[in-house]
């Protein structure tokens, strides 16, 4: 199973999965997904928490467990933009 990457503010104990992939591996390296949605949800957290203690990482190295974790529905066409959950 390949690892998972997430953006998490400290501050307001939210995270956002950005990414996932095999350190070292040739066919699928690590990566922050580059989707329209995903890149929105990516701007749109970032913005949001801005000044704020943000950290980024491998799932299995930082420490997420009791944040809320903010999803993107790529099914249900959610407008980034207004959506409050970020």
């Amino acid at each position: 199973m390949s690892r998972t990457y997430s953006i998490a503010c400290k501050t307001c104990q939210k995270y956002l999965w950005i990414g996932q992939g095999w350190p070292g591996h040739a066919v699928a390296p690590p990566r922050i997904y580059g989707g329209p949605k995903h890149i929105h949800a990516l701007e749109t957290f970032l913005f949001s928490h801005q000044k704020h203690e943000l950290f980024f990482g491998d799932d299995e190295q930082i420490d997420i467990d009791d944040f809320e974790e903010i999803e993107v529905d790529d099914e249900a066409g959610v407008d980034f933009i207004t959506d409050t959950r970020l």
